[in-house]
């Protein structure tokens, strides 16, 4: 073990990597110890950096040698990291979003037996489920919708690690402080009453997820909750687009516009990024899942606090973006 801290003190994580697979495959290492090596795994993924490519691969690597471990000691150990890491690393690389589900679904697999076992962390309020009911949804909406599809097809890298990054926030900063300041709807929609009516949907929203903590042990209400404010999410960038003068234009025809009519004029008049238009998408998606007569088709996806959240705070990043387009305009 001092071997091992020796090299990540001197920051050589290759050479960390492959002692720790040697202790571990000799057996100096227990897979039982978990604490040691997923604290000295932890070290060598952040040496490596944002190669995630790399990152993977490490993962995988310590996926096989701790499966061997197990074998010969005739024991099992809490593999859903590993798995929940693989995952993560293939999203942010690029790769195919049903490789990305298959690792995410071991990961939880792994936190539901060990929750029979041990009856201790709530399989469903872990990474692995969380981040698995966004990658269902990002893999059944790319595949319903044209400009998505294309967008992931030549920018899945970008789109996977930003939508990875969405999520963390959702972790590290739970939604107590307002997600966008009062000057991005300013530069949007200038001071009026309609300015107004357009915030307070997204002020709502997040109102209703300052109640998260309570109302995840409670059983009906929390789902009712969630897809409110996924609803006022919708409403936000709705009202916000409605405003657009370019968007408008292109819809002056059609006597009943809906959030679908204007996020597709607004990618084929504005020319977003390829983020801005995996996340309006999204965005519109995850609001129409509340649908009555799509809940059926929504395999997989439940829209529960966890998926508010990110939504909550997907919308938010929509507005500061367009806000700073507008600014620069």
């Amino acid at each position: 073990m001092n071997r091992i801290a020796k090299l990540l003190s001197q920051r050589k994580w290759r050479q960390s990597w492959a002692q720790l697979l040697h202790v571990l495959e000799a057996g100096t290492l227990s897979v039982q110890e978990y604490e040691a090596w997923g604290g000295y795994a932890g070290k060598i993924e952040n040496g490596l950096g944002q190669k995630w490519v790399l990152r993977e691969r490490f993962w995988r690597d310590l996926s096989r040698i701790i499966a061997g471990a197990e074998l010969r000691e005739g024991v099992r150990t809490h593999k859903g990291l590993i798995f929940f890491k693989v995952g993560a690393m293939c999203l942010f690389s690029g790769r195919k979003f049903l490789t990305v589900i298959r690792w995410l679904e071991r990961a939880y697999e792994e936190d539901r037996r060990f929750f029979d076992l041990r009856h201790e962390r709530l399989p469903h309020q872990q990474s692995a489920y969380r981040m698995l009911l966004i990658v269902r949804a990002l893999d059944q909406f790319v595949r319903e919708n044209s400009d998505a599809k294309h967008v992931i097809s030549t920018k899945g890298s970008q789109v996977g690690l930003f939508f990875g990054q969405v999520y963390d926030y959702t972790l590290s900063h739970p939604p107590i402080l307002p997600r966008v300041n009062i000057r991005a709807f300013d530069q949007l929609l200038r001071r009026n009453p309609y300015r107004v009516r357009v915030e307070q949907s997204y002020r709502a929203a997040e109102w209703m997820l300052r109640q998260k903590k309570d109302l995840l042990g409670s059983n009906l209400e929390q789902y009712g909750v969630a897809e409110a404010a996924v609803v006022l999410c919708g409403t936000t960038i709705e009202g916000i687009l409605l405003r657009n003068k370019t968007v408008r234009r292109k819809l002056r025809r059609k006597k009943i516009i809906t959030l679908g009519d204007l996020a597709i004029s607004y990618i084929a008049s504005c020319r977003p990024t390829p983020i801005m238009t995996v996340a309006l998408i999204f965005v519109w998606y995850a609001r129409n899942l509340i649908h009555p007569g799509r809940w059926k088709k929504a395999k997989g996806i439940i829209i529960d606090m966890n998926f508010a959240d990110f939504t909550l705070t997907l919308t938010g990043s929509i507005i500061a973006r367009m806000a700073k387009r507008s600014h620069r305009k």
